[in-house]
């Protein structure tokens, strides 16, 4: 199977679009059809679905998918693994991050990975998680940090880097800062604001809020976690808050406690796939977080 014809067609299908794919691929239009249309022979069947707004993938496109990104990031792997030999110390890291872990975290990671290569360079990608893992599906990253589930759980290795409990925060003053005994009944009454859905921490908290039974005072969404902060600072409602970012907001004027037993925490992870090839600079990666993770 051709490669070529395999990197157009993971292309159009990130695109979602044949003439902006031609475009990234540098390729004309017509060609990549035809390059398509071969494959799609090749498969006995169609691959995408076309109309005027956007290009779908039919449902064999959706499974055969998985396998040309695979069969790409081998490729790259290998690659990778004859360019890691001959200049080791010199390759750029790529790594990834969701929002919510990103600003906490990644400086202090980077920071040892130096540490153990001063001529290590770095890419990084702050996005959502389905980003991320396509990344790291495709070889765009070789690392992120993520909070699971993932789509991609089953075919990654990790790391626990820290278990981060979600506390409830709630604006100085307010009567229930600090009781003595503050329980889930006590919050039927309060509006409860979160991260917007494409966050993963707002299914995490929102997963937390239902066990709680504050469902339905899910009035407001924000995408900033600094916004939220802000908001329940000004008295619009109640959050939800990592710890590890507690540090970061200590200008906001809000409380943080702890609420559920055992109360509610999300696993931050440092992935990576396991079929990758990582050169002598990319595990020191691994072990700085192992080293970052012992000290937590």
């Amino acid at each position: 199977m051709d490669l070529q014809r395999l990197k157009y067609f993971v292309e159009v299908a990130r695109q979602k679009h044949f003439s902006r794919a031609a475009d990234v691929c540098r390729v004309s239009q017509p060609s990549l059809s035809q390059q398509i249309k071969k494959l799609e022979d090749e498969l006995g069947g169609r691959v995408f679905e076309r109309n005027r707004e956007k290009v779908t993938l039919t449902p064999l496109g959706q499974d055969f998918l998985r396998h040309a990104q695979a069969i790409l990031a081998e490729v790259q792997s290998a690659e990778e693994f004859v360019q890691g030999v001959q200049e080791d110390h010199a390759r750029t890291i790529r790594i990834g991050a969701i929002p919510t872990i990103a600003p906490y975290l990644l400086p202090e990671l980077l920071a040892a990975v130096q540490t153990r290569v001063p001529s290590a360079r770095f890419e990084l990608l702050e996005s959502y998680s389905e980003t991320l893992t396509e990344a790291l599906m495709t070889g765009r990253i070789e690392f992120a940090l993520l909070s699971p589930p993932t789509a991609v759980d089953a075919e990654c290795d990790h790391l626990v880097l820290v278990r981060d409990e979600l506390l409830l925060t709630l604006p100085e003053g307010h009567p229930l800062a600090a009781a003595p005994d503050l329980t889930a009944d006590r919050l039927a009454d309060e509006r409860m604001i979160l991260l917007e859905n494409s966050h993963c921490l707002a299914a995490q908290a929102g997963a937390f809020c239902r066990e709680l039974g504050l469902e339905e005072h899910l009035e407001i969404r924000s995408s900033q976690i600094d916004t939220l902060l802000g908001l329940v600072e000004s008295g619009f409602g109640l959050t939800f808050t990592p710890a590890i970012a507690t540090k970061a907001h200590r200008h906001r004027r809000v409380v943080h406690r702890s609420l559920g037993d055992p109360p509610c925490s999300r696993e931050i992870r440092l992935v990576w796939l396991k079929r990758k090839f990582l050169t002598r600079s990319q595990h020191s990666v691994i072990e700085a977080a192992r080293h970052l993770a012992d000290g937590s």
